[in-house]
């Protein structure tokens, strides 16, 4: 069975995604900061999709806890297909720009692009080492307009592996 990783499932946005790639016969995983209400509604409505799901528990700001949600995520059917960065968090405080903090700037980046970023390499890194001629799509938007001024130091890296279509 193909198996998926999803960040932010818990609810909204991201709990849609679990749903709708269960319908379609992943075994998704999905992370989020706490398991609660809201983690029971995703299983709930997974289950009703005929499908199959794991809550990991997992902070993606925290990139030194990468390589257990992959694990993780990997020990469910043995492979990883798709990885998809939902989780999202906003300013802490909403406002005029004058307002924001280097540390409510550092919160949002640290989850919105950093952690984003790193969970996305440490799943790559995984799929090459497992099946190192397998095409991997990476699909990285966010990280690549931020990057782009460094995207000539990224992309020979990774388009020998054909890791960016």
């Amino acid at each position: 069975m193909p198996s998926a990783l999803v960040t932010g499932g818990n609810r909204g946005i991201g709990q849609a995604i679990v749903v709708a790639l269960a319908r379609r016969g992943f075994h998704v995983a999905f992370v989020d900061l706490t398991e609660n209400e809201d983690t029971n509604r995703t299983r709930a409505a997974v289950q009703k999709a005929g499908g199959q799901s794991t809550f990991i528990r997992g902070d993606i700001a925290d990139v030194r806890g990468h390589d257990s949600i992959v694990q993780r995520a990997w020990e469910i059917e043995e492979r990883l297909d798709v990885l998809v960065n939902n989780a999202g968090v906003p300013a802490p405080v909403r406002g005029d720009l004058l307002d924001v903090t280097a540390d409510g700037f550092d919160a949002v980046m640290d989850v919105n692009l950093r952690g984003t970023f790193f969970l996305t390499q440490t799943t790559v890194r995984r799929m090459l080492l497992i099946r190192p001629t397998h095409r991997v799509d990476a699909s990285l938007r966010s990280a690549r307009s931020a990057l782009s001024p460094h995207r000539r130091n990224v992309a020979p890296t990774a388009v020998p592996r054909r890791v960016f279509p």
